[in-house]
Protein backbone atom coordinates (compact mmCIF):
# COMPACT_ATOMS: atom_id res chain seq x y z
CA UNK A 1 0.00 0.00 0.00
CA UNK A 2 3.09 2.15 1.04
CA UNK A 3 4.16 1.72 -2.61
CA UNK A 4 1.39 2.80 -4.58
CA UNK A 5 0.94 5.75 -2.46
CA UNK A 6 4.62 6.60 -2.92
CA UNK A 7 4.11 6.11 -6.46
CA UNK A 8 0.38 7.81 -6.45
CA UNK A 9 2.35 11.03 -5.18
CA UNK A 10 5.38 10.81 -7.40
CA UNK A 11 2.62 10.95 -10.28
CA UNK A 12 1.37 14.03 -8.93
CA UNK A 13 4.70 15.86 -8.36
CA UNK A 14 5.83 14.57 -11.97
CA UNK A 15 2.11 16.19 -13.14
CA UNK A 16 3.11 18.99 -11.92
CA UNK A 17 6.28 19.41 -12.61
CA UNK A 18 5.03 19.25 -16.68
CA UNK A 19 2.23 21.51 -15.96
CA UNK A 20 4.83 24.50 -14.72
CA UNK A 21 7.02 23.88 -17.52
CA UNK A 22 3.72 23.80 -20.43
CA UNK A 23 2.84 27.17 -18.72
CA UNK A 24 6.01 28.76 -18.81
CA UNK A 25 6.59 27.49 -22.32
CA UNK A 26 3.05 28.87 -22.93
CA UNK A 27 3.94 31.79 -21.52
CA UNK A 28 6.98 32.46 -23.19
CA UNK A 29 5.11 32.07 -26.71
CA UNK A 30 2.65 34.60 -25.70
CA UNK A 31 5.32 36.76 -24.73
CA UNK A 32 7.05 36.32 -28.17
CA UNK A 33 3.71 36.85 -30.25
CA UNK A 34 2.53 40.21 -28.35
CA UNK A 35 6.32 41.42 -28.60
CA UNK A 36 6.06 40.63 -32.47
CA UNK A 37 2.50 42.50 -32.84
CA UNK A 38 3.24 45.26 -30.74
CA UNK A 39 6.31 45.33 -33.52
CA UNK A 40 3.65 44.89 -36.49
CA UNK A 41 1.36 47.96 -34.87
CA UNK A 42 3.83 50.85 -34.58
CA UNK A 43 5.33 49.46 -37.70
CA UNK A 44 1.76 50.00 -39.25
CA UNK A 45 1.37 53.25 -37.51
CA UNK A 46 4.73 54.66 -39.06
CA UNK A 47 3.62 53.48 -42.66
CA UNK A 48 0.14 54.72 -41.93
CA UNK A 49 1.92 58.45 -40.98
CA UNK A 50 4.40 58.46 -43.44
CA UNK A 51 1.57 57.78 -46.01
CA UNK A 52 -0.66 60.53 -44.75
CA UNK A 53 2.10 62.36 -45.26
CA UNK A 54 3.15 61.60 -48.56
CA UNK A 55 6.33 60.61 -47.95
CA UNK A 56 6.62 57.77 -50.12
CA UNK A 57 4.83 56.50 -52.82
CA UNK A 58 1.34 54.20 -52.35
CA UNK A 59 3.43 51.28 -53.82
CA UNK A 60 6.24 51.31 -51.34
CA UNK A 61 3.69 51.55 -48.27
CA UNK A 62 1.78 48.61 -50.46
CA UNK A 63 4.92 46.39 -50.69
CA UNK A 64 6.00 46.95 -47.09
CA UNK A 65 2.19 45.96 -45.88
CA UNK A 66 2.70 42.75 -48.16
CA UNK A 67 6.11 41.95 -46.43
CA UNK A 68 4.60 42.33 -43.08
CA UNK A 69 1.58 39.61 -43.50
CA UNK A 70 3.89 37.64 -45.02
CA UNK A 71 6.07 38.17 -42.52
CA UNK A 72 9.39 38.92 -44.94
CA UNK A 73 11.78 41.60 -43.84
CA UNK A 74 12.41 44.60 -45.08
CA UNK A 75 14.25 44.59 -48.53
CA UNK A 76 12.33 41.27 -49.65
CA UNK A 77 9.79 42.04 -52.24
CA UNK A 78 7.78 40.68 -54.68
CA UNK A 79 9.84 38.11 -55.43
CA UNK A 80 10.08 36.32 -51.94
CA UNK A 81 6.38 36.44 -51.82
CA UNK A 82 6.19 34.48 -55.29
CA UNK A 83 9.02 31.77 -53.92
CA UNK A 84 7.31 31.22 -50.97
CA UNK A 85 4.21 29.71 -52.50
CA UNK A 86 2.05 32.81 -51.74
CA UNK A 87 1.73 34.39 -54.75
CA UNK A 88 1.95 32.92 -58.52
CA UNK A 89 1.66 34.24 -62.32
CA UNK A 90 0.10 37.67 -63.00
CA UNK A 91 -1.00 37.85 -59.14
CA UNK A 92 2.45 38.32 -58.29
CA UNK A 93 3.33 41.14 -56.17
CA UNK A 94 -0.40 41.54 -54.75
CA UNK A 95 -1.73 39.72 -51.81
CA UNK A 96 -5.35 39.84 -52.87
CA UNK A 97 -6.11 37.42 -55.70
CA UNK A 98 -8.54 38.11 -58.34
CA UNK A 99 -10.81 35.57 -57.33
CA UNK A 100 -12.08 34.78 -53.85
CA UNK A 101 -14.62 31.68 -53.59
CA UNK A 102 -16.67 30.97 -50.99
CA UNK A 103 -17.92 27.33 -49.96
CA UNK A 104 -21.00 26.61 -47.97
CA UNK A 105 -21.46 22.93 -46.90
CA UNK A 106 -24.31 21.81 -45.70
CA UNK A 107 -26.16 18.64 -44.71
CA UNK A 108 -29.75 18.70 -43.46
CA UNK A 109 -30.35 21.95 -42.00
CA UNK A 110 -32.00 23.67 -44.45
CA UNK A 111 -32.90 26.53 -41.92
CA UNK A 112 -28.86 26.93 -41.29
CA UNK A 113 -28.51 26.68 -44.90
CA UNK A 114 -30.68 29.62 -45.34
CA UNK A 115 -29.46 31.80 -42.30
CA UNK A 116 -25.73 31.59 -43.65
CA UNK A 117 -26.27 32.52 -47.14
CA UNK A 118 -28.38 35.50 -45.75
CA UNK A 119 -25.52 36.63 -43.88
CA UNK A 120 -22.98 35.87 -47.08
CA UNK A 121 -24.90 37.68 -49.29
CA UNK A 122 -25.70 40.66 -47.31
CA UNK A 123 -21.60 41.59 -47.10
CA UNK A 124 -20.81 39.96 -50.42
CA UNK A 125 -19.96 42.74 -52.98
CA UNK A 126 -21.01 40.82 -55.69
CA UNK A 127 -19.62 39.92 -59.26
CA UNK A 128 -17.49 37.24 -61.19
CA UNK A 129 -14.60 37.56 -58.62
CA UNK A 130 -16.35 36.23 -55.35
CA UNK A 131 -18.32 32.83 -56.45
CA UNK A 132 -20.45 31.17 -53.94
CA UNK A 133 -21.30 28.17 -53.90
CA UNK A 134 -23.42 25.48 -51.98
CA UNK A 135 -22.19 21.51 -51.41
CA UNK A 136 -24.45 19.15 -50.35
CA UNK A 137 -23.24 16.74 -48.44
CA UNK A 138 -26.39 14.60 -48.02
CA UNK A 139 -30.01 14.39 -49.99
CA UNK A 140 -32.16 16.59 -48.03
CA UNK A 141 -35.07 18.02 -50.22
CA UNK A 142 -35.00 21.27 -47.71
CA UNK A 143 -31.25 21.83 -48.72
CA UNK A 144 -31.68 20.98 -52.63
CA UNK A 145 -34.38 24.06 -52.34
CA UNK A 146 -32.17 26.37 -50.68
CA UNK A 147 -29.44 25.53 -52.41
CA UNK A 148 -31.40 26.57 -55.62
Amino acid sequence: LNGSLFSSSWCDRRLAQITEQKDREIMAAMEQLQASLTQQAETLERLHAIRARGGRSPRVVRDRLDQLVTNQPPGEGAASLQTAGFLSGASAGRLCPEQIAVVVIAYNRPEYLERALTSIFSHHPGGNAFPVFVSQDGADEGVTQVAL
